[in-house]
């Protein structure tokens, strides 16, 4: 019995001197407010507290997890939570924010801030509510009907939405403190009985005239569509009419949802380039420079997947379990010269692969680049949530897409079209032409070597760089999407070896 008289001893020691090493920290919010408008529920809704605090008082990671879970105080409207954070860091600022459920996250346009504070046991921060909402009155209500034409999709098996086994609901509406007020269960969209290609959907959700809330349409099963079922693109916006007795009925819309095609008959290598000269991070428009790696991420396994869980777009994101791909500037990978600053990585995705359009972004790696967006998903610094890059996954040659940093159009899609060698260089018309908002532009080189092409507007000024890289000698195919350009006359020009040819083009919108 005695044996265990000095590790029990231990035990109670450490534990006293871990209390007195650290100093409770007092999280509170009042729900009021939600409870009031129907966006909380007490008895089946859960409330935490996340935040850069987590990992110093003993979790696994920061801004997210469960660990910090709030409980209701007896008989009040406040929810309240404590944390230990060991005193040695007394004076470090902290930021946080209050999530309800799983990613109901409040909506402020900063995070909420504290700096710790030793000078008594207990650090007891003020109680907030939560987003800041105090108000106790009803929001008026928005009766909306939404329709979606999937005339483009529509049908049976694999590459195609298929009514008798696939969903598309209405995702949103409630992602920013709204109020959704009908069922949940409101949000799947019913097939017309007249137009069997139309879908349509009722929500009624309270939020003040003139106010917006993001939504999005996603496709169930996931399996059966790229990118986890979701739209492309950005978000879709609502403005709230302050018309709150009838039934507000929006144009059908074509959705930007994209069923899987048929697998991948044979492996196929994509290369994904990036020009990161004179490239901005988003956060604060600042200057790229020194950078260490180029990453990417994108809606699956083989674009280093964002749609499974975990990744933070972290350095953390390229060890272990990564989610992370990174881009090389030395030569390898599918680099073509080394120390330029295009950053490349050449991809085998193998046969069986699901074909489809597939999304992904860039992420740089640099001097003082984790600083960004209070040390959060500071790699996620090229564009905004929802704009992403996108290319079509399908049977064929070899893929190389080009990019410029930060540009989600013009996107360029190279393909070599056979295995051929010209005789002399060409520069064909493009085709359409005119075109809105993508062309195809075709152009041989007899002999391997740099190629450049660019886009000039009337005046001279240039647009965008399509391509600046060595090409082994071929027939080759570029997809221009000029989705951002305004309408107008273009000229396009091809530079490889000492041949020079410029060629003019039309985008109508």
């Amino acid at each position: 019995m005695k044996k265990f008289l000095i590790p029990l001893f231990a035990l109670i020691l450490s534990t006293a001197l871990f209390a007195q090493d650290t100093t409770s920290v007092v999280f509170q919010v009042n729900m009021g407010a939600q409870i009031f408008r129907g966006a909380f529920s007490a008895s089946s809704d859960s409330l935490t507290v996340r935040g850069n605090f987590q990992v110093d008082a003993g979790d696994a990671a920061d801004w997210a997890g469960y660990a910090f879970k709030m409980s209701k105080i007896s008989g009040d409207s406040i929810w309240a939570v404590t944390a230990r954070i060991p005193n040695d860091s007394s004076g470090k600022s902290y930021e946080y924010k209050f999530v309800k459920n799983d990613d109901g996250w409040e909506g402020l346009s900063s995070n909420r801030s504290f700096t710790f504070d030793t000078s008594s046991a207990t650090q007891t921060l003020p109680v907030v509510y939560f987003n800041d909402d105090s108000s106790f009155v009803l929001p008026p209500k928005n009766t909306i009907k939404f329709s979606a034409d999937l005339t483009s999709i529509i049908g049976t098996g694999v590459g195609f939405f298929d009514p008798s086994s696939d969903t598309l609901t209405v995702a949103g509406m409630n992602w920013e403190g709204e109020t959704l007020v009908s069922p949940d269960s409101n949000r799947v969209m019913q097939q017309d009985l007249f137009n069997p290609n139309i879908f349509s959907a009722t929500l009624t959700v309270r939020k003040a005239a003139k106010d917006s809330s993001k939504w999005k349409f996603k496709a169930i099963p996931s399996d059966r569509f790229t990118n986890g079922g979701w739209e492309l693109g950005n978000d879709r916006w609502y403005t709230y009419s302050s018309d709150t007795s009838n039934t507000i009925i929006l144009d059908p819309i074509v959705p930007n949802i994209s069923p899987v095609q048929p697998p991948l008959s044979a492996d196929l290598n994509v290369t994904f380039t990036v020009d990161m000269n004179g490239a901005k991070e988003r956060y604060n428009n600042g200057n790229i420079t020194g950078i260490e790696f180029v990453g990417m991420r994108g809606g699956a396994s083989f674009l280093g997947d964002w749609v499974a869980s975990g990744g933070t777009w972290t350095v953390a994101d390229t060890v272990g379990l990564a989610h992370m791909l990174i881009l090389y500037d030395d030569g390898t990978h599918g680099d073509v010269t080394a120390s330029d600053n295009w950053w490349s990585l050449k991809i085998t995705v193998l046969s069986g692969t699901n074909g489809g359009i597939y999304e992904y972004k860039f992420g740089a790696k640099y001097t003082n680049s984790d600083t960004l967006n209070a040390g959060v998903e500071y790699m996620d610094n090229e564009m905004g949530f929802g704009s992403n890059h996108s290319f079509l996954l399908k049977n064929g040659p070899d893929l190389s897409f080009a990019h410029t940093w930060g540009v989600i159009a013009p996107i360029t899609g190279i393909e070599r079209e056979n295995n051929l060698i010209p005789d002399n260089f060409t520069l064909s018309q493009n085709y359409p032409n005119p075109f809105n908002p993508s062309t195809l532009i075709n152009y041989s080189i007899p002999v391997p070597g740099l190629v450049t092409i660019k886009v000039y507007d009337m005046l001279g000024r240039e647009v965008t760089t399509l391509i600046n890289s060595e090409q082994a000698a071929g027939n080759y195919k570029l997809t221009f999407d000029a989705s951002t350009l305004a309408s107008g006359v273009y000229f396009y020009r091809i530079m490889s070896n000492n041949f020079v040819s410029t060629k003019k083009m039309l985008l109508m919108k």
